[in-house]
């Protein structure tokens, strides 16, 4: 079960992710679904964020054990 206190971290670090995905969707030629659902998927990874420079990446997610 996941803790009530670790819901609005998530929120942002899913936003922020979401963010950086849908960036694609304002260009002139828009990235098709495939390319998002790619760089979505990237993004879960630690390596791939640190190289997107995402502002709240999983790195901020460390949650104490309970």
């Amino acid at each position: 079960m996941i803790p009530v206190a670790a819901i609005k971290p998530l929120l942002k670090y899913f936003d922020e992710i979401d963010r950086h995905c849908t960036a694609g969707l304002m260009n002139k030629r828009p990235h098709l679904e495939t390319t998002i659902t790619q760089i979505f998927c990237s993004l879960l990874d630690q390596e791939e964020q640190k190289q997107a420079a995402l502002n709240y990446g999983s790195s901020v997610l460390v949650m104490p054990n309970y």
